[in-house]
């Protein structure tokens, strides 16, 4: 978890992204519109629970990269498929 009293939404992305953090427990004065605007939903979604975590966080972006993978390090066009269909 990263705690930070940062203000700037890019700037905690990027310390979250730097330090390999999935949780941000922001305690400077940052408008939802502005965390909006660059969040996205990181870390083990999957068809289970995308829709739910869309629902919650409703985040700018989901990364669902390494899930969507096939054995060879390929994006896997049923997975892909199967992914942007239980976003709805």
């Amino acid at each position: 978890m990263l705690v930070t009293h940062t203000t700037d939404p890019d700037a905690i992305l990027q310390l979250a992204d730097d330090v390999g953090v999935d949780v941000i427990q922001v305690h400077g004065v940052v408008t939802r519109q502005a965390l909006r605007s660059v969040w996205r939903c990181r870390g083990a979604r999957r068809e289970a629970n995308v829709a739910e975590a869309i629902h919650f966080v409703r985040p700018f972006g989901v990364d669902a990269n390494s899930r969507l993978k096939d054995a060879h390090g390929r994006k896997d066009a049923a997975a892909c498929a199967a992914f942007v269909a239980a976003t709805y």
